[in-house]
C-alpha cells in the first residue's frame, strides 16, 4: 500500500521530475462556489488535505490587489485566501517532508495589468521571504536537486524566473471548454500515449481530466467530474508497476469517483502507483 503522505521518498533521486507519474488539482485552492450555476468551484479539499493526501501539482490563479496584494480567485469569484496563505501551506509541509517536491503551475486571473501581478509576486519573493521556498532554475530538475522546494511554473504571464509554462517546456492536454465526456476521455488516452513515446525528458507532460461546459447545458465542473473521474484508474492500471510515467495527471474534485461515492483516494493512488517506487 502506498503512503501518500511522503510517497516521493520511494522516487530515485536520479529521476528528473518530468519522469514521475504525479498527481495534481485543477484550480486547487477553488473550493468556494459563489454564484448560482456551479462553475467556480473546482475542489472539496483543502490544499493542506490534498499536499498530505499526495498531491504534487498545484495549480494556483490570481489577481492583483489595489494594494499590490494577490487573492486566489477562479472565474469572477474570490477564495478569501491569498497566495501567501497558500505559500505558508506549502512551506509548513515541505518544511516537515523534506523528501517531497511540489509543482507549482501561478497565473494571473480577474484582473488584467500582466506588470503589476509579476511585481506582486516578486514582491512575494522578497518582501515577503519566499524565495528561499523555491526552485527557480529555467529548465526541470532531477528530484535530488527539487525536494524539499516548490518548483515555479507561469507563463500567464511568465514570471521572469522559473520554468516558462508554454509548448517549449510542457506538453499540456487540456480539452477544457464544453467537449462531451466521450470526447475529452479520447484527448486523455491520446495524451497518455505520446507521453509513453516521449524520448526527452526536457518536457512535462500535463494531463487535464477536467472540463467545464456552458451555462446552458449545465456542464459544471463537477458534473464533469463525475464523468470522468471513474475512468482514471482503469485508464491508469495498465501504466501500473511498469515504471514509465504518464506525467502530471490533474483532476477536479480530486477526493471522488463519483458524486454518489464516498471520499476517496483512488484516483490519487492509481497515479502514484504508475511509479517505480523503491
Amino acid at each position: 500500500m502506498v503512503e501518500l503522505l511522503n510517497w516521493m521518498s520511494a522516487i530515485s533521486d536520479e529521476l528528473s521530475v518530468t519522469e514521475v507519474s504525479i498527481p495534481g488539482s485543477d484550480r486547487s485552492a477553488a473550493l468556494r462556489d459563489g454564484e448560482p450555476f456551479g462553475y467556480a468551484q473546482h475542489q472539496e479539499k483543502s490544499i493542506g488535505w490534498q499536499l498530505a493526501h499526495g498531491i504534487r501539482y498545484l495549480d494556483i490563479r490570481c489577481r492583483v490587489l489595489p494594494r499590490g496584494g494577490l487573492e486566489v480567485q477562479s472565474g469572477p469569484v474570490d477564495q478569501r485566501q491569498t497566495l501567501a496563505d497558500v505559500l505558508e501551506t506549502c512551506a509548513a509541509f515541505l518544511d516537515q517532508l523534506p523528501s517531497e517536491t511540489l509543482l507549482l503551475r501561478i497565473r494571473q486571473e480577474g484582473s488584467g495589468d500582466e506588470l503589476r501581478f509579476c511585481t506582486a509576486f516578486r514582491d512575494h519573493l522578497d518582501r515577503r521571504g519566499f524565495r528561499k521556498l523555491f526552485h527557480l532554475a529555467s529548465t526541470f530538475p532531477t528530484m535530488a536537486e527539487a525536494r524539499g522546494k516548490v518548483v515555479l511554473m507561469s507563463g500567464n504571464p511568465y514570471i521572469g524566473e522559473g520554468i516558462r509554462f508554454d509548448k517549449t517546456r510542457v506538453d499540456l492536454q487540456d480539452d477544457y471548454d464544453d467537449p462531451t465526456p466521450e470526447q475529452k476521455l479520447a484527448c486523455i488516452r491520446r495524451h497518455l500515449d505520446r507521453c509513453q513515446r516521449a524520448r526527452s525528458t526536457a518536457k512535462l507532460f500535463v494531463n487535464s481530466v477536467s472540463a467545464s461546459g456552458a451555462v446552458s447545458n449545465r456542464w459544471t465542473p463537477l458534473a464533469y467530474a463525475d464523468e470522468l473521474n471513474p475512468h482514471v484508474p482503469e485508464l491508469l492500471g495498465k501504466y501500473a508497476g511498469r515504471g514509465r510515467g504518464v506525467g502530471v495527471i490533474v483532476c477536479d474534485y480530486v477526493n471522488r469517483l463519483g458524486l454518489s461515492e464516498p471520499e476517496t483516494d483512488q484516483l490519487i493512488t492509481a497515479v502514484v502507483s504508475c511509479n517505480d517506487l523503491r
